[in-house]
């Protein structure tokens, strides 16, 4: 237990001051005749590039599927590697590049050709440790004679099953949203001052949260896998459902209320809520710090879950969404903490010229015109 508690506030101020940088692209072509291409890179390690499999689990599904093309390449060069490389392969390209680490120079590309968006959404699952993310896909069409309009969804499930105590209790739903995607923009017209204090409240509701879910989870290890170690029967702990919720309730209002934060000792906290050392036997319990260690996982593999993600739908994106036009081609944020308080979509529309349709109406142009003046060209003659 004092590995995970030395940890926990560690891995808890990692994620919350991470980088920007994506670990994975993923770009998604869609064709006007609703066929779709799907290419994913990403930087692999050592035991990607060799073995075949990805070591973080998130790509492990899409790895071991025969339907995705597979190969390595080389940071801002076209050839094409193959994957997995041999021990002998990876050693000659890391003896090409001495000096630099294969993960700083090397990609893994897989890409796959589909019949529609929606077998393109379910062969793309993607895999953090403890979670299944499988998006919702679909593609609308609506002709207008000269144009033809395309509008993509692509929807990933909200994984508030994470937690023990959902946002709602310490944000409203608008307040989480803005604080976990940027939507809606409920700071337009603040100023800087005024941005400061809203952010510094938000970030107070927001640890709040986070404490409550530590507090919580830590208590449901002790019940559930740390009472054995409790020699005694677990005095001041309940089993039954209603007892239960209302002491975990009652034991997290503690914690907020005297502003446990995640440098304490959460040993001190319960002892100092129950009265006694009844839960001094179970914090040693390899089973409790195991549960533990499980939740956190789980919870920083969706909190590091980044991908750079880009559409290109035919003809030219007259609406972008939630995202951003680069180049014709629409740019998402697509990460973990998205998935905290809601699904997250996106979404795009493009609108395509249909050339047939002007050749059409210029013919009828011309035959009507044909129609209209014969009979004048008769009559002068």
């Amino acid at each position: 237990m004092k590995t995970f508690r030395f940890l926990f506030p560690i891995a808890i101020a990692g994620l919350l001051a991470s980088c920007s940088e994506q670990d994975i692209q993923m770009r998604t072509v869609i064709h006007r005749d609703g066929s779709c291409q799907r290419v994913i890179t990403f930087v692999a390690d050592s035991a990607t590039l060799v073995g075949g499999h990805d070591s973080s689990l998130t790509l492990a599904q899409l790895l071991s599927d025969s339907g995705w093309h597979k190969s390595c390449l080389a940071k801002g060069d076209t050839t094409l590697l193959p994957y997995p490389m041999t021990p002998e392969q990876y050693g000659r390209f890391k003896a090409l590049h001495s000096g630099k680490s294969p993960s700083d120079t090397l990609l893994v590309s897989i890409e796959h050709d589909f019949g529609s968006v929606e077998e393109m959404g379910a062969a793309t699952v993607l895999q953090p440790e403890g979670v299944s993310l499988m998006p919702q896909t679909s593609l609308t069409r609506h002709f207008r004679w000269f144009y033809t309009y395309y509008t993509y969804r692509e929807s990933y499930p909200v994984q508030s099953q994470l937690f023990v105590y959902p946002l709602s209790k310490f944000m409203d739903d608008s307040v989480a949203s803005y604080w976990f995607t940027g939507e809606p923009d409920l700071m337009q017209g603040y100023s800087p001052a005024e941005k400061k204090e809203t952010y510094d409240m938000l970030e107070e509701q927001f640890d709040r949260w986070l404490v409550a879910n530590y507090v919580a989870a830590t208590y449901e290890a002790i019940v559930f896998e740390g009472a054995e170690e409790m020699h005694d029967s677990p005095t001041g702990l309940s089993l039954d459902e209603k007892e239960y919720q209302a002491q975990l309730d009652s034991l997290v209002n503690y914690a907020l209320d005297r502003q446990f934060t995640f440098g304490d000792d959460i040993d001190s906290l319960f002892s100092s809520y129950f009265g006694s050392g009844v839960c001094v036997p179970a914090f040693a319990s390899d089973q409790v710090e195991q549960q533990l260690e499980r939740g956190l996982n789980a919870f920083m593999e969706l909190m590091s879950l980044k991908v750079d993600y880009r559409l290109v739908l035919p003809g030219k994106v007259v609406d972008a969404g939630n995202g951003i036009m680069e180049e014709g081609v629409v740019r998402y944020r697509l990460t973990g903490s998205r998935l905290i308080p809601h699904d997250y979509t996106l979404t795009a529309t493009s609108r395509a010229v249909n050339v047939w349709a002007f050749v059409v109406a210029a013919l009828v142009i011309l035959v009507a015109a044909a129609i209209l003046l014969t009979p004048l060209m008769k009559r002068r003659n």
